[in-house]
């Protein structure tokens, strides 16, 4: 069995016939997603299965290239003695060889940090897997400072565009980094990019694009674990997507949250990307005194009654549950009394972050509709402290305000993504910060909100350096 490795794809060529189906087997993934079932009344809202095929005319995503080469046992092919067959392989990538005259300077790295570029150069593509506040700007832009190519970096959101783009610009001069996003198309040689505006004008078949595409010869995702599948009914995850239509040499996913080892979320991370090549934890960095020790407080708190639609019980026991509400408020304005700062996160715009906005009318409130100006005002206030509560559904990643000293988790859910990405907004370091304090809710529902709640407990307990204090009972 012979692969030919390209870019984006990698070829099989062989005639055994049973070798590729075990491959293209694999390269099916089965996944979940939620949707209506109208054969009962009402129509409920229940958990369907799917299937989708990333192995089409012997061609499969490269990031897996390494899984089969380095690991083709793992395929079971028809077990036993003699039974797999050897894989050999033909690179038919060409390695830019042109480097640009760079004029910046990236300061030195540390250890960790020089070690996780000099595996990203030795390996030409995957993961760097750093907990938040490791410092991965640091790494992306002294990658970019070596390898000198043009560049596309992509990220999720308004708030990063932003960020992003000014770290680089201080690292490597304004006249080499660009940016494509909020209605501005101004590609340079390293062009930070939001998915959504490189996905429009992707649709729109927009010819500028397309040359700085086909200019393209680096990668790098930022917040790669957005890399997923969409669901039914959807077009697949345009950060897969828009990996795999980048005809780059080198691509890069930079995350604190890859996902575990055999997630479909992982699997098809590593797929654009390829493997983890770096990693560095959050406890790691607490003991070399790098990052701020979280103190973990949950409250339980009681509904007066189960729900068993979870759409139903989320509304009612979170969104519009008055106690929780309330105890929020009063831990917020308790702990911004004291001259801390403190972020409410949510999930919900207006049944939410609106809720609580009027508890507290002298909160700021920011969403995905705040405009740019405003989100620059309100994120500079709150890290000078001029404003001490903000409530927001957009502060979840890649936003660094190492002034921040308390996050309430108001929004519950599961995802254990989700959970890492709040909570490492807290940890930076800043002078006088002795701990952040991390608040959450244990939703005693005897459902689905308690099991979610059980599940962010679990991922507080994988970090060794996480102070979990007992959790404090709050009846209704």
């Amino acid at each position: 069995m012979h692969f030919k490795i390209h870019n984006r794809y990698t070829e099989i060529v062989s005639d055994w016939d049973k070798g590729i189906q075990i491959i293209r087997d694999w390269c099916t993934k089965e996944y979940s997603y939620y949707g209506q079932d109208w054969s009962q009344r009402p129509p409920r809202r229940v958990k369907k299965t799917d299937r989708i095929s990333y192995f089409k005319n012997n061609f499969f995503p490269t990031g897996w290239a390494g899984r089969f080469i380095q690991d083709y046992q793992a395929l079971e092919l028809e077990g036993g003695r003699g039974a797999y067959k050897k894989i050999t392989w033909e690179d038919c990538r060409k390695k830019p060889l042109f480097r640009h005259s760079l004029k910046g300077e990236v300061f030195p790295l540390r250890d960790y940090q020089d070690e996780a570029l000099q595996a990203s150069l030795a390996a030409g593509r995957g993961i760097i897997h750093h907990a938040t506040g490791a410092g991965k700007t640091v790494v992306m832009a002294k990658l970019l400072e070596t390898l000198a190519l043009s560049s596309i970096v992509v990220v999720p959101t308004i708030n990063l565009l932003l960020q992003t783009s000014e770290d680089l610009i201080g690292f490597l001069g304004e006249e080499v980094v660009g940016t494509i996003g909020e209605g501005i198309f101004n590609p340079k040689l390293i062009t930070v990019a939001t998915v959504q505006s490189l996905w429009s004008k992707i649709k729109g078949d927009d010819p500028e694009l397309k040359k700085v595409f086909h200019e393209a010869d680096v990668l790098i995702v930022d917040e790669a674990h957005h890399i997923t599948i969409a669901g039914r009914n959807k077009i697949q995850n345009t950060y897969f997507q828009i990996a795999q239509l980048l005809d780059a040499y080198y691509k890069f996913g930079l995350t604190a949250t890859p996902g575990e080892e055999g997630e479909l979320e992982r699997e098809l991370l590593e797929a654009a990307t390829g493997r983890v090549i770096h990693r560095v934890s959050s406890s790691a960095l607490i003991r070399r005194g790098l990052l701020t020790r979280p103190v973990i407080q949950l409250y339980k708190v009681t509904p007066t009654m189960r729900i068993s639609d979870w759409q139903a019980a989320y509304r009612q026991n979170i969104l519009r549950n008055a106690r929780r509400n309330s105890i929020i408020t009063n831990l917020a304005t308790k702990y911004a009394d004291q001259g801390k700062s403190v972020l409410i996160t949510v999930t919900r715009v207006a049944e939410h972050g609106g809720v609580l906005q009027e508890l507290m009318p002298h909160a700021f409130f920011m969403s995905g509709d705040t405009k740019v100006e405003d989100r620059k005002m309100m994120l500079e206030d709150f890290k000078a402290k001029k404003t001490r509560i903000l409530i927001s559904t957009v502060i979840n990643e890649g936003v660094n305000i190492p002034s921040m000293d308390v996050i309430i988790m108001a929004g519950g859910g599961k995802s254990n993504k989700q959970t890492i990405q709040r909570v490492g907004r807290a940890l930076r370091k800043a002078k006088g910060k002795e701990e952040a304090k991390i608040i959450d809710f244990y939703d005693a529902d005897k459902g689905m909100l308690e099991r979610h709640s059980k599940a962010r407990l679990r991922t507080y307990k994988k970090e060794a350096e996480f102070t979990i204090l007992p959790i404090i009972e709050e009846k209704q």
